[in-house]
Order: C-alpha cells, then sequence, then structure tokens
C-alpha cells in the first residue's frame, strides 16, 4: 500500500483544510440522523470511509509536523524504491527548504522540484550520492538477496 505524504508548506496547508472539512462533514453525519433515502449501510459506509481518510491525513500531518520540528533523526528505509521519499523527509527533517537544497547541490529550483515531483526517477546514481551527501544521509543496512529463480 503506497502512502501518500507532505513535502512542503502549501500541502501542508492544504492538507490541514481538508483535515478540517473531514472532521466537520463526519461530524455531522455522527449528529444527524440517516436521511430517509439513504439505506443505514451506506450511511455507516460513508461514515467509515471519511474516517479511514481522516485518519490517514492525520498520519501525514503528524509525519510532516514532526519532520519540520526536527524530532526524526532516523528514517527507515525497507527498499530501494522508498530511497525517493526517505530524501524528502531527510530534507524536511534537516530543516531545509527545497530552494536551500538546490543551493547546497548547485541546482536549479526546478531542477530540485523536478527531481522531487518524478520522484528521482531520472537521477544518475552519482548525483544520489551528491543529494545523500548533502542531507547528510548515511545509509547502514544489509542486503537481502532475493532467492534465485534460476536453479
Amino acid at each position: 500500500e503506497e502512502r501518500s505524504m507532505i513535502e512542503n508548506e502549501r500541502q501542508y496547508q492544504v492538507t490541514k483544510y481538508w483535515s478540517t472539512e473531514f472532521e466537520k462533514t463526519l461530524s455531522e453525519l455522527r449528529t444527524q440522523p440517516c436521511p430517509a433515502k439513504v439505506p443505514h449501510k451506506i450511511h455507516t459506509a460513508m461514515i467509515e470511509s471519511i474516517e479511514s481518510q481522516l485518519s490517514d491525513l492525520r498520519q501525514e500531518i503528524t509525519e510532516y509536523e514532526a519532520l519540520k520540528a526536527r524530532q526524526v533523526q532516523e528514517l527507515e528505509l525497507k527498499s530501494l524504491s522508498e530511497l525517493p521519499d526517505l530524501f524528502i523527509k531527510a530534507r524536511l527533517a534537516r530543516g531545509y527548504t527545497q530552494t536551500d537544497l538546490a543551493k547546497k547541490l548547485n541546482l536549479e529550483l526546478q531542477q530540485l522540484q523536478r527531481y522531487e515531483t518524478t520522484r528521482y526517477q531520472s537521477v544518475s546514481f552519482k548525483h544520489l550520492l551528491e543529494i545523500a551527501h548533502a542531507l547528510g544521509v548515511d545509509l547502514h543496512e544489509t542486503v537481502k538477496l532475493e532467492p534465485s529463480s534460476r536453479g
């Protein structure tokens, strides 16, 4: 399951707005009787769906606030596919804006924004190492080899 994350202050503000809106809607659905035209199961499913969405938004907000408050000292990397998100989280945890990191890397801001938007897909290994160094990211992980399909 891929979970989204808040990457900047604008997304943070939008997520907080929607969290508040979901809370209002949830409160209304819980306090008002089920409309006659809506089956009880549908009404219950609507409430559960909004509760689930609100829970996800709250998790994203909590994670972003912890990163911004520099309360995170360690980030877990379960696979290389998580490296792009780890770089973004590390940037936030270091208190760097995209502009700050771009300057450290001698990149144009738009280039760094493109890197993050595309999840570093087109970035060379050399540049990934430079980004890790600029962020002070030190990876220590055991590499697990998948069982070979060849005999």
